[in-house]
């Protein structure tokens, strides 16, 4: 079985393609250029493998929350690729692959991507298991979340600044608090290990299914007012 996936949620861009042998990945952090390298990246994986579009047999997907276009760009050339091979596709929570691979900590695993407007997208895991709702937090929310927990283990592309914010600020013990070591990588590898895990569950995405926003956009919001 030949699977592809994406991730465009956040400023990495990662593409993961896992053949019946092999499993190649590649990620890129440019300032969410992801229109731009996103076809050309996956190609370039499609000539590593030795295979083509056409031998796709399952295509996964971030689902968000994240940046808006670089999740409509995502989902928009999944689902183009599912539907012109006729094959399933698969949208994946990336708060959830985040986390997923940190379920051996002993506390709580706290994935954060930046909501700008000094916001985030988090949310609360426990040996694997989602404790919250998908969150649109203010810093001090996060904290007060945190509290409730003796450890505390961040990860996600946008970790690192907040853990360093809650150091200087003293917010939290510095022995009850961590940083993924992995934090600024893709984790697209694990957006495919849970997609494949929901294919095998029957849970694939239907036709008209959307990302995961929390909030409107920019612009939504500016045409209300």
């Amino acid at each position: 079985m030949n699977i592809i996936a994406f991730d465009t949620s956040t400023e990495n861009l990662g593409i993961a393609l896992k053949t019946n042998n092999t499993l190649y990945t590649i990620a890129l952090n440019e300032s969410l250029k992801h229109s731009e390298k996103l076809l050309p990246l996956t190609e370039t994986l499609f000539n590593a493998a030795a295979i083509k579009t056409e031998n796709i047999d399952l295509v996964i997907c971030s689902k968000g929350p994240g940046s808006f276009t670089g999740l409509r760009i995502g989902m928009a050339t999944a689902k183009g690729i599912a539907f012109a091979l006729s094959v399933p596709f698969v949208s994946v929570p990336t708060l959830d692959f985040l986390a997923s691979d940190l379920s051996f900590f002993d506390g709580a695993v706290i994935p954060v991507i930046d909501a700008k407007r000094k916001r985030y997208y988090t949310a609360i895991y426990e040996k694997g298991s989602r404790k919250t709702d998908y969150l649109d937090a203010e810093y001090n929310e996060i904290i007060e979340l945190s509290n409730k927990y003796k450890k505390i283990l961040l990860t996600g592309p946008y970790s690192s600044k907040l853990y360093n914010d809650i150091l200087a600020n003293k917010d939290i013990a510095d022995e009850n608090i961590f940083l993924d070591p992995r934090s600024n990588d893709s984790k697209v590898s694990m957006c495919l290990e849970i997609g494949v895990d929901l294919y095998n569950k029957g849970l694939t995405d239907k036709d008209d299914s959307e990302p995961i926003y929390i909030r409107k956009s920019d612009a939504e919001e500016k045409s209300v007012k």
